[in-house]
């Protein structure tokens, strides 16, 4: 039974049509050994056996919270619906063809109670192809600069796969600014917990990410199952790059953080991304574009 004592957790984890990957994501977190869990699953309407098999769940674990829309509202919708339902002081998403170590969330636990300051903590990230094999490890990301802007300009310098996103949040924090419908939305959500609190990932557990599968495979694919203008499927990296610095402008910066400052944050993001993805990026050497990026940061 859960412990009263420990803090509650929730894990949601949106889903649609991948019951087989769905099981094991489900079983991962079941497992944890920081027993005050809550498992939060948005199902978007799906047309395979999940519904059977998560209210059979349900049914045997009281900590598994289902919820089924009757129609699919997209992917945004459905990762909103599980944070909105959620009853844990601490939250974080797990995509429903990914797994956790059983310390994962005890690890980020004492992290954060060791290091109050923290916003977000995530274990180190692996990736494995659609076939469950090993292909790399993505390097850690670590946001300790000393005010939210210089976390939040060095966090866009050098983001690439961003697996900090499967991180545990307070859930207080990341309901101030809700996914949105947009590309490089997770980007945001890490921004905006950067400006809240120290970001870092921690070497003792792990995070199991699929690639390749699902709606995430393509930027086209992303852009037409979020119901996107297709036009940024063309011009993905600027979409984000506007996306990126415009939702800073809109972010609720602590009151200690000056319009200035604020705004300041915004240009100088977009100047990092432009750097970064912009298309005359092919004619900058790629360590000169780090370095200019880390420059603006």
């Amino acid at each position: 039974m859960p412990n009263p004592q420990a803090p509650l957790v929730s894990v949601g984890i949106p889903t649609y049509n991948r019951v087989r990957l769905l099981e094991r994501a489900i079983e991962s977190v079941l497992q944890q050994d920081h027993r005050n869990v809550e498992l939060v699953i948005g199902d978007n309407a799906s047309t395979d056996d999940t519904e059977a098999a998560c209210r059979a769940l349900a049914t045997r674990d009281p900590r598994v919270h289902y919820i089924r829309q009757p129609v699919n509202r997209g992917p945004t919708a459905n990762f909103n619906i599980v944070l909105a339902e959620a009853r844990g002081d601490f939250f974080m998403w797990l995509s429903d063809d990914d797994w956790l170590d059983a310390n994962y969330l005890s690890e980020c636990l004492k992290a954060m109670t060791l290091q109050p300051e923290a916003s977000m903590v995530a274990g180190q990230c692996r990736f494995y192809d659609e076939h469950s094999a090993f292909m790399r490890e993505d390097p850690p990301t670590t946001l300790a600069q000393p005010t939210p802007s210089e976390r939040v300009l060095a966090y866009y310098a050098n983001v690439e796969y961003n697996s900090i996103f499967y991180g545990v949040m307070p859930t207080r924090l990341v309901r101030q600014t809700p996914m949105q419908n947009a590309l490089a939305s997770d980007w945001i959500i890490v921004a905006n917990m950067a400006i809240h609190g120290t970001v870092m990932t921690i070497p003792t557990t792990r995070v199991h990410r699929t690639v390749g599968a699902g709606a995430s495979r393509t930027v086209k694919n992303v852009v037409r199952v979020a119901g996107l203008p297709a036009y940024q499927a063309r011009l993905a990296r600027l979409t984000v790059t506007f996306n990126a610095s415009r939702a800073l402008l809109k972010a609720p910066w602590p009151d200690s953080t000056s319009s200035f400052a604020r705004a300041r944050a915004a240009l100088l993001t977009f100047f990092i991304l432009f750097v970064r993805y912009s298309w005359f990026r092919r004619l900058i050497p790629r360590r000169l574009r780090t370095a200019l990026a880390n420059r603006f940061a």
